[in-house]
């Protein structure tokens, strides 16, 4: 399969989301400065840092100029410095002196960031995939780890539309040392379920349930559900390539990526459009297999 397609929308959405965070930096500032005309050495040292930050972002911005640069800064330094740059948001937080306003644009800052880190991180591993030179090394993993990191890490979105998660597990017997196992690749699991629930947060109703199933039986199962309708119009083809349904920060490589994952990992995920004002996503794993050991892993 072609990347250049790829890279040319990864790019594009790169830069929107820079230009997110940088505004939301400078919004930032213009807080903190028009707040009070001096400030205290804690304030100063926060000012300091989202100066730093900014910095950052303009750096980061200069080196994705060409698609060509893409592969350098997947593979370099710059995927560092996004790290750093979705770490920031926290430190940022920590401080004492800021009030409700300055709050939310850090909250928002931290969600864009993310946005980013997700998209170098699932760029890579699609290229890889579809390139096959992804060596995908199966091994125990614990879904429902993932499960949760991944829902602190969209907190502040999920949060601010009021949802709240419930996870079942129809079979207790699923359960085995407090998680629920697979046997898979833990990058590409943790981008699959990543993409998936993402897509769900967004498109959820305020104050609704994101449900998630976990069940065993020839296969191990994840089954998301939450409110909001697929669009008729994409739904026979919801898993192709640069599919979206007019998201204000969708690239169309979600679901494309997620089912690649998958199928790389023999799995399969299948969309469930028969519930009203609902869908539910079913992403199916290997079992461990019966002559498993933990020296395998």
């Amino acid at each position: 399969m072609d990347t250049n397609e790829i890279k040319d929308q990864i790019n594009k959405h790169l830069r929107t989301e820079l230009q997110t965070s940088q505004a939301l930096t400078e919004s930032l500032k213009s807080q903190l400065f028009v707040s009070k005309k001096e400030h205290s050495e804690n304030e100063k040292e926060l000012l300091e840092k989202i100066e730093n930050l900014s910095a950052e972002i303009f750096e980061i911005q200069d080196k994705i100029r060409s698609k060509e640069d893409i592969e350098h800064i997947i593979h370099h330094d710059s995927r560092s410095s996004l790290a750093s740059l979705a770490i920031a948001p926290n430190i940022l937080l920590d401080s004492n002196n800021l009030n409700e306003v300055q709050r939310d644009i850090i909250n928002r800052m931290k969600t864009s960031a993310t946005r980013l880190v997700n998209l170098f991180d699932m760029n890579l591993a699609l290229q890889n995939v579809e390139n096959g030179k992804y060596n995908v090394e199966a091994t125990k993993i614990d879904v429902l780890e993932i499960l949760h990191s991944i829902m602190a890490l969209h907190e502040t979105t999920s949060n601010s539309k009021k949802l709240y998660f419930t996870i079942e597990l129809p079979n207790q017997t699923d359960i085995q040392d407090d998680g629920f196992h697979i046997y898979g690749n833990e990058v590409l699991t943790f981008n699959i379920l990543n993409n998936l629930l993402a897509n769900a947060i967004e498109a959820s109703h305020n104050l609704s349930e994101i449900h998630i199933t976990l069940d065993t039986n020839s296969y191990c199962t994840v089954k998301i559900r939450n409110t909001g309708e697929v669009p008729e119009r994409i739904r026979d083809v919801f898993f192709n390539k640069f599919v979206t349904a007019d998201k204000k920060h969708g690239a169309g490589i979600g679901t494309y990526s997620a089912m690649l994952m998958a199928k790389a990992q023999n799995g399969d995920i299948t969309l469930d459009c028969s519930e009203h004002d609902a869908t539910t996503i079913t992403v199916t794993f290997p079992k461990l297999p019966l002559d498993y050991t933990e020296e395998k892993s």
